[in-house]
């Protein structure tokens, strides 16, 4: 409160967490302790997401949060990604999709934006990103129909932001050592095959 009362009229800060619920909260015993994706994917139910979304929006709300870190829509392709886990819904891209479309309209709803991550989607990745480049080996069709799938889902519920991953996708970045997010290919690919428009 204090700092958005030193910000432009009309103009807040952004303020934001990294909080998914499940194993990656930032708010440990301050709020409340909701379900991960993997636990919301089992249920199947996207009404359920986009309720626990928006409860969880309207508590960072409370403490002055206005943009979210959430949800993860990559596809949960590999169960020995060192990366994911449980933070995926789960390795069915429809699935992964109508969650995380839920999950954004209910963070909205509660005037906390979204964010989709991790783009072009890390469920291949056989090691951390944090430590060292995933190089995913996926051609353009495996894209379209698999990673690409649950970011057009959040771009049609309006999601506000994409979170961009660090792997190298060959078919995208042209080599081996580049990551996407370091790529002047990386506008075109969102923008016209994904149609997101917001912030990057």
């Amino acid at each position: 409160t204090s700092l958005q009362a030193l910000a432009q009229p009309g103009l807040p800060f952004l303020i934001c967490a990294d909080e998914e619920g499940g194993q990656l909260a930032a708010f440990t015993g301050i709020i409340t302790p909701f379900p991960g994706a993997m636990a919301l994917g089992a249920t199947g139910d996207s009404d359920l997401a986009r309720r626990v979304a928006a409860a969880s929006g309207e508590e960072l709300a409370a403490l002055g949060v206005n943009v979210v870190l959430a949800p993860v829509v990559d596809v949960v392709t590999r169960p020995d990604n060192p990366s994911l886990g449980i933070r995926g819904f789960g390795d069915d891209p429809a699935l992964v999709a109508r969650m995380g479309a839920a999950m954004v309209a209910g963070y909205q709803e509660a005037g906390v934006a979204a964010t989709a991550k991790h783009f072009p989607g890390k469920g291949e990745a056989v090691v951390d990103p944090h430590d060292t480049l995933p190089v995913l080996d996926l051609d353009d069709d495996r894209l379209d129909a698999v990673e690409f799938a649950p970011f057009r889902a959040a771009a049609e519920a309006g999601v506000d932001l994409l979170m961009i991953g660090h792997y190298s996708v060959p078919v995208l970045t042209g080599d081996r050592v580049t990551p996407i997010s370091a790529s002047p290919t990386l506008r075109d690919v969102v923008r016209r095959r994904v149609g997101f428009r917001g912030v990057v």
